[in-house]
């Protein structure tokens, strides 16, 4: 799902050159944003048959990406994604609720609040542009950016209409290592060793081992 504000019109050549022949979205709002608090593109959130997330949101690259100081093992992730297709809940990279909400960090009220705030401005700015008031929506992109700096999503969907791609790079390179010399990240390293790995295996046999045995239907 391309969360865009340019909409359509700026994702389609992108899904087009993709050669894109599954149902791909188009979230004009960063509804999916504001809904999982992704922070940066692209992220994954891993979600299972019955509606439960198994993996919450991290970086998903399906390749090895390398921009300046910026890296990412993108082949790793897509071995642990083709290990839970083939494998469901026993593949080791599928996480308990619990180990979930481990990963998932608790921010404080007050912190809470303010993401809470950014993503409202957010929000506002981009319907701001899609109406044409650039003032207004500079206004609020800049309030929530101020807000909650570590919405890399925010910083990127703004220099996107920057008059030239140079600018963009410009701001781009420039918090990269504003950030990077504050001891941040631009993505997050994704956790996929599982310490629960091996206790997750047995589980699984203890469950197969109780399961009632299988019959073949009659012909």
């Amino acid at each position: 799902m391309a969360q865009d504000t340019g909409g359509l019109e700026v994702v389609r050549p992108i899904y087009e050159k993709a050669g894109v022949t599954f149902t791909a979205l188009v979230d004009p709002q960063h509804t999916v944003s504001s809904l999982y608090r992704l922070v940066n593109v692209p992220m994954g959130i891993w979600i299972d048959e019955q509606g439960n997330i198994v993996r919450p949101p991290e970086v998903a690259y399906v390749a090895k990406m390398a921009l300046g100081s910026v890296a990412v093992d993108g082949e790793a992730y897509t071995a642990a994604l083709r290990d839970w297709v083939a494998k469901g809940a026993e593949s080791e990279f599928a996480l308990t609720p619990e180990e979930i909400r481990q990963r998932v960090t608790t921010a404080r009220h007050d912190a809470d609040t303010f993401v809470e705030r950014a993503d409202a401005a957010f929000r506002l700015g981009a319907h701001f542009k899609a109406a044409g008031d650039e003032a207004r929506a500079n206004r609020y992109w800049d309030l929530a950016q101020e807000l909650n700096p570590d919405s890399w999503n925010y910083h990127r969907q703004d220099w996107s209409f920057l008059p030239t791609m140079a600018e963009t790079m410009q701001r781009f390179t420039s918090k990269v290592r504003e950030v990077s010399e504050g001891g941040g990240v631009y993505y997050a390293p994704n956790e996929l060793s599982n310490p629960d790995a091996e206790e997750n295996a047995r589980r699984a046999l203890e469950r197969a081992a109780a399961a009632p045995e299988r019959q073949e239907p009659p012909r």
